[in-house]
C-alpha cells in the first residue's frame, strides 16, 4: 500500500498539534522513553484525530 506523503505530513502536523493543546507534546515525540505513559499520551492524541477526521467528514457531506 503507497502512503500519500502530503496526507502522511498533515496528519503528523495534527497530532503535533493536539498533543501541545493536551500539554502531552514531549510524550508524543519521545514514545520510547516510558512506553506506558506514552500509550496513554499517544492514544488519547489518536482518538481525537479519528474524531475530528470524522467531523470534517461530516461538514463535506
Amino acid at each position: 500500500m503507497k502512503v500519500d506523503q502530503n496526507a502522511k505530513k498533515a496528519l503528523e502536523e495534527l497530532k503535533f498539534e493536539l498533543a501541545t493543546e493536551l500539554g502531552i507534546t514531549d510524550a508524543v515525540k519521545n514514545v520510547k522513553s516510558k512506553p506506558i505513559k506514552n500509550i496513554y499520551a499517544t492514544g488519547r492524541v489518536a482518538d481525537i484525530m479519528k474524531r475530528k477526521s470524522l467531523e470534517n467528514d461530516d461538514d463535506l457531506q
